[in-house]
């Protein structure tokens, strides 16, 4: 398994195995598999094509890269009962706006990723369901 990259460094992309091991780097698409080639070690890692996500070329509140198919959540204080609140949010490439963005259960943002750095990677569509199944009817595609 490939360790999580620092935060100067470029990810590109991220893919799973069919255990649930991450890989990031370069993809790579030989006969009938995909593959992650990390670029430090240069060693091909075969992913499921279907895990296959690209970096958003944003990062989330600690630093960590935000990609394709993660699920990332805002905490904030209500205005009305001063509690702290979260909402989580689904992150989709839009291929009618060639673009990232992000949409709750029950709305869809366009360039939703303006201000990422105040949201959180909390999961992702691969490795927790429990947090994806609240999205099954605005998923575009992941």
């Amino acid at each position: 398994m490939i360790k999580a990259k620092k935060k100067n460094e470029t990810v590109f992309y991220r893919g799973f195995d069919d255990e649930g091991n991450e890989s990031r780097g370069y993809p790579m698409f030989l006969g009938k598999g995909t593959f992650i080639m990390d670029d430090s070690l240069c060693t091909p890692f075969e992913i499921n094509r279907e895990t296959l996500c690209c970096w958003t070329g944003k990062n989330d509140c600690n630093g960590n890269p935000v990609f394709e198919g993660d699920i990332v959540r805002y905490n904030y204080e209500d205005f009305d009962t001063g509690e702290k609140v979260y909402e989580d949010y689904l992150v989709q490439w839009d291929r009618e706006q060639a673009g990232f963005c992000i949409s709750t259960p029950r709305h869809y943002y366009e360039d939703g990723l303006s201000g990422m750095e105040y949201f959180e990677v909390v999961g992702n569509v691969y490795k927790t369901p429990e947090l994806a199944e609240q999205f099954d009817d605005v998923r575009r595609g992941i």
